[in-house]
């Protein structure tokens, strides 16, 4: 007999009573007892607590010894970051492996006798067990705009969704226009016993690979126009009050940044740093072990989240590939022309657990550009109930965009002094079964809030675009193509395919776009999808569109999987999360069932919102 473990018990086999109540008897007995009485089993650890396999109302305690946990269960939770990271060692499989062991199951299953005769009774026949083939086409990278040692725009051409830091600077640094060198702070924190050396030799050593990491990180820094001292402050912390009063100190004397070397892949300690820094002060966690092993790539990915956090920003578009006139990097000063301004903007929800879905709320984060060139975002946090009316069905239409998209405009305005021509909307985490709902409240929220952000007479042009990476779709390259695959033996970066396997009635105008080179395992397409298109852009305007946008991702010198702004907005709701860590795991460690109130999301939407209103456009989340 299987039964689901609710609860952990605080009283043991020889405390915990209950009552039996028959015709021929009525009285009280120990769960100890019970066990030798009836089943002639003589617990051996009468002293452990008992599982609770009933409900709160109606409790059934079971000792330990005699249960056993049943094989091949599904994980309820999220997983940690070790779990995460073997689940995707695990799933990284070649595309070339791929393809062969995909095309061993379908004729394997299509000439099973079982099988056949199962997909007989539903009418399936005449399966052509060979892989579809499809005409794909291969979208031209954009031009990035950087600049070189003399302050002039330098061309970089990436190639196989790649590019390298060499002759560029930042396109622009908050140090660029600074006299001197800006202070900032390097903490070392040694919060776990056993973690710290332990001789002197091993000090020495720990010492050595810090100050080496350090000198590396700064000799980058100044090459890429970031001005910072030669010799930071530095901190040892070994207790959380220490922690907290440094980043205190470093706000007050107006730090540019705190790099901050952490241990290990430790949540609790992140997130004690960024609850008591985001939005006020720039930080920038690392891990020990690459302080121990970094090389001039890894300084150089540190180097471009600490620009953009510190209010910088790593490079621009050339030209966005749109029919309209905007706002190019190549004309800038007294000479520019007026031209149209765009706004992109990214909206993502992520849930709860499922076993902690009644305690915890949904987070739906929102962010906007707030530059000419669509490079500099804003964020807006959103915490609303996950459930979608009473079903169980989670929640993906965003409660409060309204509001959020108001907020974003009116910094975007306050910006550039524009309010932008047309919003550019890449929404994630909507199913298809959704997308009525979503244009039906959504994209009129998002008209509303333009309303509310200037007047009844601003009617920008949406285009809005849903972006889906829980599907099943894959590509391989032909044997007539193979020269044309990465070196991992995927489909080039800028592959999209808008024929034969989308939609047969072109209701939502979708293809698949793989823009991005996977490292590893066979590359998995984005889907998109049209809800909204207004200023009527045709489907190769919007595909290299959204191409062009996965080159400006802050955090490395690749093109990412998704848009930019779509890609933010699910970092902006995993950093409002950290933000509430110590708050959920008190909830979810209460024994008995905790329910959302009305006043726990108004707390919530305090923490992830309201209080950072005056530093919207902070980048923290990078």
């Amino acid at each position: 007999m299987k039964r689901t473990v609710r609860d952990i018990g605080n009283k043991s086999a020889s405390q915990q009573t209950f009552q039996i109540d028959t015709e021929n008897e009525k009285r009280v007995v120990s769960v100890k007892d019970y066990f030798l009485e009836r089943y002639d089993v003589k617990l051996q650890y009468s002293d452990l607590p008992l599982l609770n396999v009933g409900r709160p109302d109606k409790p059934v305690h079971l000792p330990i010894e005699v249960c056993r946990i049943a094989a091949n269960q599904p994980i309820q939770r999220k997983l940690n970051e070790n779990e995460t990271s073997s689940v995707i060692k695990f799933a990284a499989i070649p595309p070339g492996d791929r393809q062969a062991y995909l095309s061993w199951l379908v004729g394997h299953e299509y000439n099973n006798k079982e099988s056949a005769s199962f997909m007989k009774e539903f009418g399936i026949s005449g399966i052509d067990t060979a892989m579809r083939e499809v005409k794909g086409v291969i979208l031209p990278p954009p031009e990035l705009v950087y600049k070189n040692k003399n302050n002039t725009n330098f061309i970089t051409r990436p190639e196989g969704g790649k590019w390298m830091m060499k002759q560029q600077q930042f396109y622009n640094t908050a140090t660029q226009n600074s006299k001197g060198y800006r202070m900032w702070a390097l903490m070392d924190v040694q919060m776990r016993e056993g973690r710290f050396p332990k001789n002197e030799r091993e000090i020495e050593r720990y010492q050595q690979d810090i100050s080496q990491f350090q000198g590396g990180l700064i000799k980058f820094l100044h090459q890429l126009n970031l001005a910072v001292d030669d010799k930071p402050v530095r901190w040892s912390c070994r207790h959380p009050d220490e922690v907290i009063k440094n980043l205190n100190d470093a706000k007050s004397q107006g730090f540019l940044f705190v790099l901050i070397i952490l241990p290990g892949k430790d949540s609790d300690y992140y997130s004690l740093v960024k609850r008591h820094s985001d939005r006020e002060l720039p930080t920038q966690c690392v891990q020990l072990r690459i302080v121990q092993n970094s090389n001039a790539q890894t300084l150089v990915n540190i180097a471009l989240k600490i620009n953009v956090k510190t209010g910088g920003t790593n490079t621009v578009l050339k030209s966005l590939p749109v029919p309209m006139e905007t706002y190019t990097p190549m004309e800038t000063g007294a000479g520019r022309k007026i031209r149209d301004a765009i706004m992109f903007l990214g909206a993502d929800v992520t849930h709860p657990a499922p076993q902690d879905r009644d305690a915890i709320p949904s987070i739906a984060a929102i962010v906007g550009s707030i530059d000419l060139y669509g490079t500099r975002y804003a964020s807006v946090s959103k915490a609303q109930l996950n459930r979608y009316k009473d079903t169980k069905r989670n929640q993906e239409v965003i409660l409060e965009i309204r509001d959020a998209v108001c907020k974003l405009l009116r910094r975007f305005h306050q910006n550039t002094q524009l309010f932008p021509k047309v919003l550019v909307f890449y929404r994630d985490g909507v199913s298809e079964s959704q997308f009525e709902e979503v244009c039906r409240t959504e994209i009129d929220e998002i008209r509303r809030a333009c309303w509310d952000a200037k007047n009844k007479d601003y009617q920008p042009k949406i285009v809005h675009l849903v972006v889906q990476k829980r599907h099943h779709t894959r590509f391989f390259v032909t044997e007539e193509d193979k020269s044309m695959a990465t070196k991992s033996g995927n489909v080039p970066p800028g592959t999209v395919v808008d024929t034969d396997i989308v939609r047969p009635d072109g209701k939502y105008n979708d293809y698949f776009l793989t823009s991005h080179e996977a490292i590893k395992g066979t590359a998995k397409p984005a889907h998109y999808c049209l809800l909204a298109n207004d200023p009527k852009w045709s489907p190769e305007v919007l595909q290299l569109l959204s191409y062009h946008l996965c080159y400006i991702y802050g955090r490395c010198c690749r093109s990412v999987s998704i848009p930019t702004p779509v890609y933010y907005a699910h970092l902006v709701a995993d950093r409002s999360r950290t933000h509430l860590q110590g708050w959920y795991r008190d909830r979810v460690s209460r024994p008995s069932k905790t329910i959302l109130t009305s006043e726990d999301l108004k707390y919530i939407q305090h923490e992830v919102e309201a209080k950072y209103d005056d530093e919207l456009d902070s980048m923290y989340f990078i």
